[in-house]
């Protein structure tokens, strides 16, 4: 029998897959509709139009045309928001289960309340009068545009139109941040977080432009040579299309992986004080903010500042839900290893549970839960069950597998700690030669925890002398971190 954590992936599954097809479809369909209608057009009119003259009929065709570009391009809006819907469902029901999740858990947060509304309120606006305003607050934007572009035009006469249009977009974002700004201030009680924390609103305004600055102008760069390709004008629209999305992705993933690399690099050679200086440079200035917050926090955990560690995952997590409706359940789970490496195991027990209950299909969750079992020693076969779920999990992600490759070395050297608690040895020793071999060898501390779990089975052995050796090797790696830290205490036992 499946329990309802496992009926909600299921379900949450189903409704990814369907909508990533409906989004396919929806390309393809759009994309044959519109080639047919500029293909037609590009064939009627110049047979109905002689040079000098006006052909009614041709006109009427180019209209017809417009419109039933029109109407495909609105239909087609439509149907991505009910196909964009079904993927969102998933994401409502994580966030859902999270809402709840966090206020067991972390009550003193208050995550997702809002601030009380006021006695002065005005009642809410009906569905015309928010149209009414959402379409004015387009057409101003659009107005603006004009008018940047206008007014670049008229200040560098011979700017080349990829500048002017990239300029003109960037004012466009910066109106648009600064009015969402304006309008969360003005409808926010006095003394509440968002009137009191201006400088985090200017950090959203700039993060918001930097990201536009480093994302656009490749996608807009490429627009005039997709033009001057020399394929069927009916084809362009299409292949611009796929081009731009294209860019646009490969844009922000380099957006958003650089600058984590470049924090990794220093966390992998134990430089924690550096990691955590660049850590604080980019989560004021990127748009993923709790992303990187929680980053921030990993290192401060891993340097062995539990207390900081925790501070920082507390605020990342409001921050992770509103980049991702389903987001924060990392945060918890690093909560979860503060808590475990302060030896409150109970507590940490609570919110692991709570990390896997919003997202089943998470890895190390579940090897830090069973951890939390062989320190105490306690629940060893359910210990060895999730280190296995968690090998799986790990297994199945192409994300875990290429950002998170390090982890399978701890994944293993936990299994053949459990493995040698159990007192199957042999297997234990075997596990632990295929961890040493998945292990990355240049990510420091985490090299440092596979040598100390390496440790404490070779003393389960009945091998001192081997196990003081993987210790003291953990300890050279990793002296001033959380992995040091263990590997000392365990030295002094013997």
């Amino acid at each position: 029998m499946q329990t309802p954590i496992e009926d909600n992936l299921r379900q949450e599954k189903k409704l990814e897959r369907r909508s990533w097809l409906g989004c396919a479809a929806l390309f393809i369909v759009g994309g044959i509709l519109m080639a047919m209608v500029t293909g037609l057009m590009d064939w009627i009119i110049p047979r109905r139009q002689t040079p000098g003259t006006i052909d009614g009929l041709a006109i009427l065709f180019v209209l017809l045309g417009l419109v039933v570009i029109v109407a495909v391009s609105v239909g087609g809006m439509l149907l991505m928001f009910r196909i964009m819907r079904w993927s969102m469902t998933a994401e409502i029901q994580r966030h859902q289960r999270g809402s709840q999740i966090f206020k067991r858990a972390l009550p003193e947060l208050q995550i997702d309340q809002e601030a009380q509304p006021s006695a002065t309120k005005s009642p809410p606006m009906d569905w015309k009068t928010r149209l009414s305003r959402m379409v004015i607050y387009f057409v101003g934007l659009v107005v603006v545009f004009i008018a940047a572009d206008w007014l670049i035009g008229q200040i560098w006469h011979d700017a080349p139109g990829i500048i002017s249009t990239f300029v003109s977009l960037a004012i466009l974002v910066l109106i648009d941040q600064l009015l969402s700004s304006f309008k969360k201030r003005s409808q926010a009680q006095p003394g509440s977080q968002i009137r009191g924390t201006p400088s985090l609103d200017r950090m959203r305004i700039v993060s918001s432009i930097l990201f536009f600055v480093v994302v656009m102008p490749p996608v807009l760069g490429v627009i005039p040579w997709v033009t001057r390709l020399p394929v069927p004008m009916p084809i362009i629209p299409m292949l611009a299309l796929i081009v731009c999305t294209g860019i646009f992705m490969v844009m922000v993933m380099l957006y958003m992986l650089v600058p984590y690399f470049w924090i990794m690099a220093a966390v992998k050679q134990c430089k924690y004080d550096v990691a955590s200086g660049r850590a604080h440079i980019v989560e004021n200035l990127s748009i993923l903010r709790g992303f990187y917050l929680n980053t921030h926090g990993v290192i401060l955990l891993t340097a062995g500042r539990y207390d900081e560690a925790r501070a920082i995952f507390e605020t990342s997590i409001g921050e992770q839900r509103k980049e991702i409706l389903g987001g924060g359940s990392t945060a918890l789970e690093n909560i979860g290893c503060a808590l475990a490496w302060q030896g409150k195991y109970d507590e940490a027990i609570k919110m692991f549970e709570g990390s896997i209950a919003i997202a089943p299909r998470q890895a190390m969750v579940y090897n830090d839960l069973a951890e939390v079992y062989l320190h105490q020693g306690i629940e060893l076969p359910r210990g060895l069950e999730l280190i296995d779920r968690a090998w799986q999990n790990h297994q199945a992600s192409f994300e875990a597998r290429w950002l998170g490759s390090h982890q399978a070395g701890q994944i293993l050297s936990t299994r053949a700690w459990a493995l040698a608690l159990l007192g199957q040895y042999s297997e234990a020793q075997a596990t632990l030669q295929r961890a040493f071999v998945q292990a990355d060898k240049n990510f420091r501390p985490v090299l440092a925890g596979v040598y100390v779990r390496a440790g404490y089975v070779m003393r389960l052995c009945n091998d001192e002398r081997a196990a003081r050796e993987h210790l003291a090797h953990a300890l050279e790696l990793d002296r001033a971190g959380h992995y040091g830290h263990l590997a000392q205490r365990a030295l002094r036992a013997q």
